[in-house]
């Protein structure tokens, strides 16, 4: 079908910490596939230098047409702009770059990856030849809250209550350790504001209006970027919450959000960390999407669900988000297990930064609330359980033992073999033991330097066998996500041993194996590009 001589296009994009890939059909069937670093850089490998001219090999003339006037990296640091390319070459604004055969270069874009994606695989877009509808999934919100990078917040909740989110429900992580260590608050500020609605819902003590100004202008001071407000009752009566926010909408805020617009639920805790987190993760999220709807030139633009739906963008919150790059592959693993007779799943999603773990026996499992990191929110959700395990788990050795997050290197600077000047990860490990086909991998990979961040990591820990260190952290990322899938199937009174495990994700197959054996679990389902690999646990072993 055509819209005058334009094309149409959907477009599925899953955005995650390192990776987003994409999948373009238009109405006639064509098919497209496409992978780009989630941070939008472009990365090559020096073939040759001369002056400011650097050969780095084939590129398509698309690519070529979007460098110019990009800045140029090397490790990390800036190094010059691109001032013109072609297919073979790169041109520099300067020959003082101290660049050398074999050095891998990032290129950054400045774009968000889903539109750097539309350039590079559907450029009859910039030409207004197509059409496009996009559906879009990502773990951007999921990542950001398990590495607490979102916008600096003040909580404002009822005078008295200010150390709610730290005493939460009084449970102990841990009911046998000594010293109990406290995850840091998510808020960098917080607040107490006096006024009174009754649990009826009547108004008991009037809103302090004199005293939340007083908070606001001290929130703006301290550099908070963004307000949470939950008032004790106001899911009875939104009364003092509805004053409050247009009190604070007169003071500057970029982003101000109320525990009555995101839900009517009762329990102040909960309320309280849900509001906390889509105002920690909407700015973030809000403007990556914003950046995208502008890209699709007014065309749809509907976004995944934690609960695997798609809402349109303007209906959308931070908060529907944390598992909604997780739920879109539940929802494919499903399908997959159903083409080859699987009644019962575990499925095993390992990306760049985290790993998310489903169990789906013939209907899906779905929960009013999702817990990801140390948060707990009201969203209706798949019950996934996420892990900071990806590829990119920054590995290290620090207080006496080896450790693998959950910090990740993300797309930039990435892993240390991506020529960022990262740290050691996953993925590094995984290479160096010969693990990653560098082939088949999509970018260019450093072997010098991700051999210094192991042996940095070697040598703190006083090992002789560097092999011994990588397996030691391979052990540990693969017992955490087994650990995360015995919380949705042996808590549950589910066997795991009678499921079978579909693996996805860039690097889900690099520990499912030991995964399996460490559940007892003897059938796997590896998707690929062309369907499923179905294979006993001892895969790993046959290569």
């Amino acid at each position: 079908m055509r819209s005058g001589s334009r094309r149409n296009w959907r477009v599925a994009v899953d955005t995650g910490g390192t990776f987003t890939d994409c999948i373009f059909v238009s109405d006639e069937g064509e098919v497209r596939r496409g992978k780009v670093l989630s941070s939008a850089a472009l990365r090559f490998s020096i073939v040759s230098v001369s002056g400011s001219e650097l050969q780095v090999g084939g590129m398509a003339c698309t690519i070529a047409s979007l460098v110019p006037g990009c800045l140029l990296c090397h490790r990390g640091s800036s190094i010059g702009k691109v001032v013109g390319a072609s297919e073979t070459a790169l041109h520099l604004d300067t020959d003082d770059h101290g660049l050398q055969q074999g050095d891998i270069i990032e290129v950054l874009t400045g774009m968000e990856a889903p539109v750097l994606a539309l350039r590079l695989f559907l450029p009859e877009l910039a030409r207004q030849e197509a059409v496009v509808s996009m559906r879009l999934g990502t773990t951007k919100a999921t990542n950001a809250l398990l590495e607490r990078k979102g916008a600096r917040v003040a909580l404002m909740v009822s005078s008295g209550f200010e150390d709610l989110l730290v005493i939460k429900d009084q449970k102990r992580p841990d009911l046998f350790a000594r010293s109990i260590q406290r995850s840091p608050p998510l808020y960098h500020r917080v607040y107490g504001i006096g006024g009174t609605i009754s649990a009826s819902g009547e108004e008991v003590l009037s809103l302090d209006e004199s005293a939340l100004l007083s908070c606001a202008r001290d929130a703006l001071a301290s550099g908070c970027e963004a307000v949470a407000l939950c008032l004790k009752n106001s899911c009875h009566n939104p009364l003092h919450e509805v004053r409050a926010l247009a009190l604070l909408s007169e003071m500057g805020f970029k982003s101000l959000h109320a525990s009555v617009s995101l839900t009517s639920r009762m329990h102040y805790q909960k309320r309280a960390e849900t509001v906390l987190v889509n105002a920690m993760l909407d700015p973030l999220l809000g403007s990556y999407l914003d950046a995208v709807e502008a890209a699709l030139d007014g065309t749809a633009l509907k976004v995944m669900t934690s609960s695997g739906g798609l809402v349109d963008r303007c209906r959308f919150n931070a908060i529907d988000s944390l598992v909604s790059g997780p739920a879109g592959g539940v929802a494919g693993a499903v399908a997959l297990a159903r083409q080859t007779g699987a009644t019962k799943i575990l499925s095993l999603d390992m990306g760049g930064t985290s790993a998310d773990v489903c169990r789906w026996n013939g209907e899906t499992i779905l929960r009013p609330s999702v817990t990801v990191g140390s948060a707990t929110v009201f969203s209706p959700a798949l019950h996934i359980e996420t892990v900071a395990a990806g590829g990119g788990s920054i590995c290290c050795y620090a207080d006496g033992a080896l450790k693998v997050g959950p910090d990740s290197a993300g797309a930039y600077p990435g892993p240390a073999s991506y020529g960022g000047g990262g740290p050691l990860t996953l993925t590094d490990v995984h290479w160096l033991m010969g693990r990653i086909d560098e082939a088949r991998f999509g970018v260019p990979l450093d072997i010098r330097a991700a051999e210094s961040a192991l042996s940095r990591v070697v040598t703190a820990s006083g090992m002789q066998d560097w092999k011994q260190v990588c397996l030691g952290m391979i052990q540990i990322a693969t017992e955490r996500m087994a650990q995360a899938i015995r919380e949705v199937s042996a808590r549950e009174g589910e066997d795991p041993s009678h499921y079978t495990l579909v693996v996805f994700g860039g690097a889900g197959g690099l520990h499912a194996c030991g995964i399996a054996e460490e559940l007892g679990i003897h059938d796997i389902l590896f998707a690929r590009d062309a369907g499923l690999v179905k294979c006993a646990r001892d895969f790993g072993q046959r290569g």
